[in-house]
């Protein structure tokens, strides 16, 4: 062989070696997303409903069954007696000035956790549940006469979000008039 071969057969080893490492050192892990947990125990039937992003619908002044047929919200039940059922709910992208590609009029977003899924917040941070940090928890109590939970998703940027994690569980109550349907409250 000659010596221009040598040098093309050195050169091409370092510039692949040199490719593959760089790929090694890029992180494989997944961008972190900050959610809300909300709790719901099931000794009754419960209704579950996320409103959709950056809409301008007032959650709290509309009605939960106007709420279920606005374009984009997700609602689900629990059936009776099948223990707490956990629900990740996605911080919005959507906020004031957010570009249509950051999460404007986008539908909403809820992952249920498998039956028998232990993740709490941590106290004054935060807890992971997979890809997702988890933020905060709503609690239903138990045996309490709510049925609905309406459950708005954050507005935050991913910075408020990391700078306001509290890790503190809230203990849901019913909204004034309506015994039976309680509002998470904005983060």
């Amino acid at each position: 062989m000659s010596r221009v071969s040598w040098v093309v057969m050195v050169a091409l080893v370092v510039v692949l070696g040199g490719i593959a490492i760089a790929m090694k050192k890029k992180s494989t892990e997944p961008k972190q997303e900050a959610s809300r947990l909300v709790r719901v125990p099931t000794e009754r039937a419960r209704e579950v409903i996320v409103p959709p992003c950056g809409t301008g619908t007032n959650v709290a002044a509309t009605h939960p069954d106007e709420l279920r047929k606005t374009p984009g919200t997700i609602a689900f039940r629990f059936a009776q007696n099948h223990g707490d059922r956990l629900v990740l709910v996605p911080r919005c992208r959507a906020s004031q000035g957010a570009q249509p590609s950051e999460g404007v009029n986008l539908p909403s977003a809820a992952f249920i956790l498998p039956i028998g899924a232990q993740v709490t917040a941590g106290r004054g941070g935060s807890a992971q549940a997979g890809t997702e940090k988890v933020e905060s928890q709503l609690v239903v109590p138990a045996n309490s006469r709510i049925d609905t939970v309406v459950v708005p998703r954050c507005l935050e940027t991913s910075q408020e979000a990391q700078k306001n994690a509290t890790g503190r569980s809230l203990i849901l109550k019913s909204v004034s008039g309506q015994p039976t349907v309680a509002l998470g409250p904005p983060c």
